[in-house]
């Protein structure tokens, strides 16, 4: 799993909490015992595309321009769902992934927490 489509969770250009796999030199052992991982989201699908254009912009950015694209994500309306995992398997690998592991499967829990106006909308 890596950047969500409209995922408000920094660092954008490196690991990060969207992030359960072998990539960036993690291993598998690595990315199961990193946790528990904070995931921001936006939320509604406008707001999601808002926050992918962002990022886009964040990525080709630096200076004041970057630090500008930044605080406006960090600004953004999210909820945030908090992601532990509980129990895994991680199996051997080749050298197709250099030796990291391989995550064979995992358990997990997912606790989500949205700001009392999103609530307040629904009822």
């Amino acid at each position: 799993m890596t950047m969500l489509r409209g995922s408000l969770t920094p660092p954008y250009h490196e690991y990060n909490a969207t992030n359960v796999d072998v990539s960036y030199d993690f291993t598998a052992k690595d990315a199961v015992s990193y946790g528990p991982r904070d995931v921001r989201f936006p939320l509604n699908n406008v707001d999601a595309e808002r926050a992918f254009n962002l990022y886009e912009k964040l990525i080709r950015s630096e200076g004041s321009q970057f630090t500008e694209t930044w605080r406006e994500m960090e600004s953004m309306p999210h909820g945030i769902a908090k992601f532990s995992i509980i129990d895994s398997k991680i199996g051997r690998s080749g050298a197709e992934n250099q030796e990291r592991g391989r995550i064979e499967w995992l358990k997990f829990e997912i606790i989500v927490t949205l700001p009392c106006a999103v609530v307040e909308q629904k009822d």
